[in-house]
């Protein structure tokens, strides 16, 4: 069931907002814009290929593992992905 604070952090785990904190300033190798994330317009092709599957069909629950993973890692602006990632 969908619940408007899923497009925040407000019903994040204490412990998944303290290692998004401890990690907000990292350097990045990679950077995309929301739309390359959304587009699958990546350098990796195995994101690309799980990120394709989520437009096609209901991902797994491996593969939203994956993504939220990952996406924490590519983000652009440290915090914006809470609002991006909604499977």
């Amino acid at each position: 069931m969908f619940e408007h604070f899923t497009l925040d952090l407000v019903g994040a785990y204490d412990w998944a907002k303290l290692s998004l904190d401890l990690h907000r300033k990292d350097k990045r190798e990679y950077l995309y814009s929301r739309d390359q994330l959304e587009q699958a317009k990546t350098h990796d092709p195995l994101w690309n290929a799980a990120q394709v599957s989520v437009l096609v069909h209901t991902p797994n629950s491996k593969t939203k593992t994956r993504q939220g993973k990952k996406q924490t890692n590519k983000q652009t602006k440290k915090g914006d992905k809470s609002t991006w990632m909604v499977l």
